[in-house]
C-alpha cells in the first residue's frame, strides 16, 4: 500500500487509462477500447454546461463599461 491519500493512488491508478483514452489515438490505440457509460456522459455534460456558464458571464462583466464615477 502505498504512502500517499487515497485519491492521490487512484489517480496514479487510473492515469493510463485517462492517458489511453484522450491521447490514445496519437500512438494506434483504440479509441472505442473503454466504453463510456451514461453517469461519465452526463457529468460530462454538466461540467460543459457549468464551464460555458461561467465563460460568458466572465465574458460579460470584461465588456461590460465601467463607469468612472463612484
Amino acid at each position: 500500500r502505498p504512502f500517499v491519500r487515497d485519491q492521490v493512488a487512484w489517480c496514479v491508478q487510473t492515469h493510463g487509462d485517462f492517458q489511453m483514452l484522450y491521447y490514445g489515438h496519437h500512438v494506434g490505440g483504440d479509441l472505442g477500447a473503454r466504453a463510456v457509460d451514461g453517469v461519465a456522459l452526463l457529468v460530462g455534460f454538466v461540467q460543459a454546461l457549468i464551464f460555458a456558464g461561467l465563460t460568458l458571464s466572465f465574458a460579460a462583466i470584461a465588456v461590460t463599461p465601467h463607469s468612472e464615477e463612484h
